[in-house]
């Protein structure tokens, strides 16, 4: 059965919806549903098992996959797939999550935080010169979600270890968890 696992809404006025077997979207103003279909040729989307959706400032629609990412243009509906040499996208670890963040797109899969460039789809590593400064400890974490907040902090919530809060200005984490010996913290320390 499908099950819908991403939603983004465009500026035009659709809702686009990701599921286990596929993309779809749905027009407001017309209602109506349109399905894009996949092949292997990277023409279009190349896996039907959509994991995320993400709109970024430049009104590219980010689709995440078992198989990597693609990008589509939502003014001219150009479909393009990103080829990541370093980025080991599969079914143990699928994108879980994107965000924008300066010039780059964070994504958020099973084995950690990848970024990449927003213009030219680059990737990029992580420092303080370009605004990360990732630990080995932080960078072997499962990211299920990414939001960045009016203060530029990133917040990444993992699905075991709580939720980090990055500072640019400080390069540092501060790490919100479940503590039961306290009545302050989190509930639990599992995000889904």
């Amino acid at each position: 059965s499908d099950s819908i696992t991403a939603l983004a809404a465009d500026k035009y006025g659709i809702v686009w919806i990701g599921t286990n077997k596929g993309l779809c979207s749905y027009d407001i103003l017309k209602e109506k549903f349109s399905r894009y279909y996949f092949n292997s040729l990277g023409s279009t989307i190349s896996n039907a098992n959509i994991t995320a959706l993400f709109i970024d400032s430049s009104n590219r629609l980010w689709v995440g996959t078992h198989e990597g990412i693609v990008l589509i243009d939502l003014k001219t509906r150009r479909i393009s797939r990103l080829n990541l040499p370093n980025f080991i996208c599969s079914e143990e670890n699928p994108i879980n999550t994107f965000a924008e963040y300066k010039n780059t797109i964070l994504v958020g899969t099973n084995l950690g935080l990848h970024v990449v460039e927003s213009e030219t789809s680059e990737e990029l590593y992580f420092n303080c010169a370009n605004g990360f400064e990732i630990n080995t400890f932080f960078s072997a974490k499962s990211i299920n979600h990414i939001i960045v907040d009016k203060r530029n902090r990133i917040w990444f919530a993992t699905p075991t270890n709580g939720v980090y809060i990055y500072s640019p200005g400080t390069c540092g984490f501060q790490h919100l968890y479940s503590d039961f010996s306290s009545r302050y913290g989190l509930i639990n320390n599992d995000i889904l």
